[in-house]
């Protein structure tokens, strides 16, 4: 899986993405999520709702002034229609290969990338590592903004607060 993540960092690198950069995520649950999602940690992730249609990620898109998206089969057709209004410049698709010239196919990039990172970039606690849209309580989701150490407690949090078993 790490040499995947790799991969996939150095696909996103060559790609001209780089640190502070929003990416998209427009996927359901699938082993290409789980890959990309680690490899964009210097970058901005933003995942998009898997159920979202045109205006939804157009809204999304635009707010973050998203220019690279990742997304997969059912979901790339909304990002070719809207290529140019969203002037997006890297349209990746996982899980399947891509005839249109304009789209990186994820599985066959990432496999003539090398194994080992070609480049690191330092991070902070306080840079933003991923924005989550909320469902909205008015007409429009809000973005909120999560750091690396949002990140860190988050996922150490509940390991201090599980009681202990009789």
């Amino acid at each position: 899986m790490r040499i995947l993540v790799r991969q996939a960092a150095n696909l996103l690198v060559n790609s001209g993405i780089q640190k502070d950069d929003f990416v998209a995520l427009h996927m359901h649950n699938r082993p290409e999520y789980l890959v990309c999602r680690p490899a964009i940690t210097q970058i901005v992730s933003v995942p998009v709702n898997e159920h979202f249609q045109a205006a939804e990620c157009s809204y999304i898109i635009q707010k973050c002034g998203i220019s690279h998206l990742i997304a997969e089969p059912c979901s790339i057709g909304i990002y070719l229609e809207l290529y140019e209004k969203l002037n997006l410049r890297t349209l990746i698709l996982a899980g399947k290969e891509s005839d249109d010239p304009g789209v990186v196919s994820l599985n066959s990039a990432m496999e003539q990338q090398p194994d080992t990172l070609r480049t690191q970039t330092a991070v902070c606690f306080e840079d933003a590592a991923v924005i989550l849209f909320t469902s909205g309580t008015t007409r429009y989701p809000k973005g909120v903004v999560c750091t690396h150490c949002n990140l860190i407690y988050g996922g150490l949090q509940p390991l201090s607060s599980v009681p202990e078993a009789p």
